[in-house]
């Protein structure tokens, strides 16, 4: 059985709070040993962990019970593709929930899209050569999107409301390979 750590702040040190269980009946293999990333929901009830053993976000309730303590039951795994390294989250008020979760896979040239009202992938976007990173400015209604194989950034739609919702709608700069660190 794979288990997740929690820690805290305490003074100048990190220190582990808490073991969370992700059971092998769900999927996850007791060698799951290869999390890339976490983001927790805008209510904090919600963390999700992307995971490349198995290729998945596993689902985690973290809140807490009447007595403060956190309740962390594992809630699901959502399958995603090759290569997931980094989750972000994108609230927007006219998201199911008020947020969506963005899983970027390096590997696959793909951003998995999450609504987690259902906890389903709900679109896969392709990317350029190698998206690494994610950051959005809701404000302008689009997630700026690293592709470090070609050295470029691409402009991912992230408005509900627009007619091209999910959809790159254009990358800056050149495609070329990156340098190498001489």
């Amino acid at each position: 059985e794979t288990e997740l750590t929690a820690f805290r702040v305490d003074g100048d040190s990190v220190v582990p709070s808490r073991t969370i269980a992700v059971g092998g009946s769900a999927g996850v293999s007791s060698d799951g040993d290869d999390q890339r990333g976490i983001a927790i929901s805008p209510d904090g009830t919600r963390a999700y962990v992307v995971s490349r053993e198995p290729e998945a976000v596993l689902v985690l309730d973290v809140t807490r019970d009447a007595s403060g303590r956190y309740e962390d039951r594992f809630v699901g795994i959502i399958e995603v593709g090759p290569g997931p390294s980094i989750i972000r989250i994108h609230e927007h008020e006219n998201h199911p929930g008020g947020y969506m979760v963005y899983v970027v896979c390096f590997t696959a040239d793909l951003v998995y899209v999450i609504d987690p009202s259902v906890n389903e992938v709900v679109d896969i976007v392709a990317t350029r050569r190698g998206p690494h990173d994610l950051v959005f400015d809701s404000a302008a209604g689009v997630g700026y999107l690293a592709n470090f194989l070609e050295s470029t950034v691409s402009l991912l739609d992230v408005d509900p409301t627009s007619s091209e919702y999910h959809r790159v709608l254009t990358s800056l700069g050149a495609p070329r390979r990156p340098r190498s660190n001489d």
